[in-house]
Formats: C-alpha cells, structure tokens, sequence
C-alpha cells in the first residue's frame, strides 16, 4: 500500500482544516483502514458506517481503545461523552460511506498499473482466480480478497493498492440500480470481463434487462485504448458485438460458432475437465482444469484469453489455469468416508457448492452432477435462491421443471420457495424420490439415514441458508 498519512486523508476528502492543523495529521502514519472496531491493526484509520440495525459511530471510542489512531465522524452525529476519545483527532465528513469511496478513488488514481475489472451475475470470482492465476505467470498482480467486491468492499481494497502490481484484478458486484455507476468510477478499469447476464437480485433491479444495463456500465469510462472481454454465449451480452464499440472488444464461449476464443473438444473424467481452444483459426490443444461444468470452462477460457491478450505463452498459460484455487464453497470435491447404519464404511462425494445461488448457477450446477455418471445415486440438497423478488416463485417453479427432466434419484430442499421446486419436480417427475425439510440438522439426519456407498451430494444454496454446515458435520 502506498505510505500515506492523515493529511493524505485530508486532502483526499478537501477537508477545510488551518495549516497548522494539517501539520499535525502529517505526522500520523496511516496503514489500515477499518469499518470494524474490533479488527484495528497499528496506524488504523476507522470508518463507522450507519448499518440497518447498529451505526458504527457508537463504537469510536471502541476502535480508539483497541488502538486506532483516528477516525472519520459524520459532522451532524453527537457525542455524548467525548472524554472517552481522548486526543485522537476525529475527521467530520458529511457522509463516511462517500468519504471511504472517495479514499479509494484518490488511491487508485495514483495506481500506475492497470486494471481488470470483472463482473457479471455469476462466475465473478471463479473467474478472478483463473484470470490472477494466468497473469502471475509473467506479471505482479494484485486481486481483491475473497469477494470484497460492494460498495463497501471495492474502497477498502483500493486502499491495499500501491504501484510494484502491474495488474490489479478487482470484482465488481451490484444489487441495486446506480452502483455500477460508483463502482465504475472508483475502480476506472482498464480491461473489463462480463461473464453473464442472469435473474441476480431482480428483488430490487426488477428484471433481466435491468440488470444487462447496469451490469455493462463497467465500461462507462473507457477510452480507445481500453478492452472489453465478452461471453459470445450469453443472450444479452450478444448485443454488444453489434455495437461498434470504439475500443477492442473480444468474445469467448462455447456454443456460438463466431467468437474471438472458443472452447471445443469438452470432456468431462474423473473430476477433471479437459478442453482445446480455437483462436484465429489455430488450435491449442490440452487444457485442463480442476473443475467440472461449463460454466468453469468459460470462466477458465476468458482467462486465457487475457493471457494470449498479453502475449503469455500457451504452456504457461495451460499450467497456470490448472493450478489455481478457489475459495470454500464453490463447487469443491470432497471425497468422505462414513459409517453406515449395519457399521460399515461408505464411501461418498460431496459437491460444496453454497456459497451461493440464483437460476443460472443452480442449473449449472445441477447439470454438472446430472453429468456424472460413475455413481451410485445423484443427490441434490437445494435452498431457496434469494433476493429474487416477485420473480421468486416462477424461477423456483421452473427450476423444478428443469430438475424433472435431470437424472437425479434424490432431492432434498429447504425454504419456502424451494417448497415449490421440490413439488414441482416430483409433479413432472414420480421417479424421484423428494424430500422438503425445515433446518440443516433435519438434513444431516435425513443424509445420515439414507446415504449409500458411491453416492455423489451436490449442496447448492444462498448464502443465508449456510448449506456448508451439513458438510462440516459429515466431515
């Protein structure tokens, strides 16, 4: 991070304050920045934000005892025992969320590197990683953590910015109208990735087509010498090759026939899929990942494609995405032994794959354990898919239309939507066997009963249902 101190702060936020006053700032270190009063490290910065339920501004004089060395203050809030903060100077801003975007947008104006901008309904961060794991192979590159990837999170990555990265590689999610808009602003990218436009947060984006015209904002600053990656595949995002963009503008997927980069050849075994690319007309054979479905295909091909963009070679390009790793909860294979009922050893595949969930990345899914076929049974545990909105019991309906025509044996939901699916799919589908049940302990009881040797558990839901627990248990 760059060496910044409280009369950097200062000047970042146009703070009116007396020469003499600024003198003194200079002279306090700023290297973190915290909106967590409990989490202060040395030389921390807090920023109390008003949340729905507590304001951070009530637990100041909390951050200043675990030792933070200032913080901002909005100017209408009222202290009522300033003698517990001490002398620790307080920045009076007018809003402290807009002062901690404001920080990171002076921050990355003095980024000299470039940066990647990623965003899309589902697939950002999977594709972050392959995208960090392809361009480490010749470069430095910086990436935000897990998915700090909000209104909250984007500022406070920045704030980790300084100028050895040459890349910084940085999430950009939105559940509402406008905030691509301020993400674009603070973040500025260089080269943007799309990865998709689905049935994300229609609860407040209202539908489909709104969260297209938000979701491409990304590129509401580009210039001629920016670059837009774009999935071919996806049936909004198509538009755009129709556009005349006036910067350079690449298409990536797998089933239309005129993309810049395409993958053929798809093969699932064993866990692993393998692929080839085509690009230009050329062939670059044998590219595996570590990942089943395509949906990690297209997100493992755009990075390759960036890679070739920045002329790394194809071999390097091939180890890297093999190579890299993701977070928790995202379709990761674990392979458990467990003791059945009569007390011997069963042999069982988990897919954890909850960190979280709407239409497009069930059905993703879904086809992925449809597809695997050196199996006992197939088994889906499913949640609810939230912030749907209205939209909420039609997508689950059809989610359970689609579960009908599957090959699963065994489906297990939980949550009042995904009532509907479960009813829906054994309407369409008398073979299989469904279960709806209210917690994730009935679930891990119901798993313990009927779970048999060589059966594959695929574990999909939103995050507020923490399906990941079921698995900690087993494990």
């Amino acid at each position: 991070m760059f060496n910044l101190n409280l009369k950097d702060i200062s000047n970042f936020l146009n703070l009116d304050l007396s020469s003499k006053k600024k003198e003194q700032l200079g002279n306090v270190a700023i290297r973190n920045i915290s909106i967590d009063s409990r989490n202060i490290k040395a030389n921390t910065l807090f920023v109390p934000l008003e949340g729905e339920k507590k304001d951070g501004h009530l637990f100041i004089a909390d951050a200043f005892s675990n030792g933070a060395v200032s913080s901002l203050c909005k100017k209408d809030f009222e202290i009522t025992n300033p003698f517990k903060l001490g002398n620790f100077p307080l920045l009076k801003v007018d809003d402290t969320l807009c002062s901690l975007q404001r920080i990171g947008r002076c921050i990355r104006q003095k980024f000299n590197g470039k940066i990647i901008g990623i965003t899309g309904s589902c697939g950002k961060t999977t594709t972050k990683e392959y995208v960090c794991a392809v361009m480490k192979s010749k470069f430095d590159v910086f990436k935000n953590d897990g998915n700090f990837n909000g209104q909250i999170g984007v500022p406070l990555t920045l704030f980790k910015l300084d100028n050895t990265a040459d890349f910084a590689v940085i999430e950009m999610g939105i559940s509402k109208f406008n905030e691509m808009d301020i993400l674009t602003d603070l973040v500025c990218p260089d080269i943007a990735i799309v990865t998709n436009i689905g049935h994300s947060h229609l609860e407040y984006l209202k539908s489909v087509e709104n969260v297209y015209k938000e979701k491409i904002k990304i590129f509401r600053r580009f210039n001629k010498n920016s670059v837009l990656f774009i999935n071919g595949d996806d049936f909004y995002l198509k538009r755009l090759k129709n556009l005349n963009l006036p910067f350079k503008t690449f298409t990536y997927g797998i089933k239309s026939q005129d993309l810049d980069f395409r993958a053929i050849n798809v093969e699932q075994r064993n866990g692993v899929t393998y692929f080839d690319v085509i690009h230009k007309n050329n062939v670059f054979k044998g590219v595996k990942i570590n990942s089943l479905g395509q949906r990690q295909v297209t997100d493992a091909l755009v990075a390759i494609a960036l890679g070739m963009f920045f002329d790394i070679d194809f071999a390097e390009i091939k180890l890297s995405i093999l190579h890299a790793r993701f977070g928790k909860n995202r379709q990761s294979v674990k392979c458990i032994s467990l003791t059945a009922k009569n007390n011997s050893v069963i042999h069982v595949k988990f897919i954890d794959d909850c960190y979280n969930a709407n239409p497009e990345s069930m059905i993703a899914s879904i086809s992925v354990l449809n597809g695997m076929y050196k199996c006992n049974r197939k088994v889906a545990v499913l949640s609810d898919m939230l912030e749907q909105g209205s939209f909420s019991e039609d997508l689950h309906r059809e989610l359970g239309k689609f579960i009908a025509k599957t090959d699963l044996d065994i489906l297990i939901t939980t949550g009042a939507y995904s009532l509907v699916t479960n009813r829906v799919a054994k309407k369409y589908n008398n073979k299989l066997c469904c279960y709806h049940l209210n917690s994730n302990e009935e679930i891990y009881k119901k798993l313990t009963n009927i779970l048999s040797d060589q059966d594959i558990v695929l574990f999909k839901g939103s995050r507020g249902f923490k399906l990941e627990e079921i698995i900690s248990r087993f494990i």
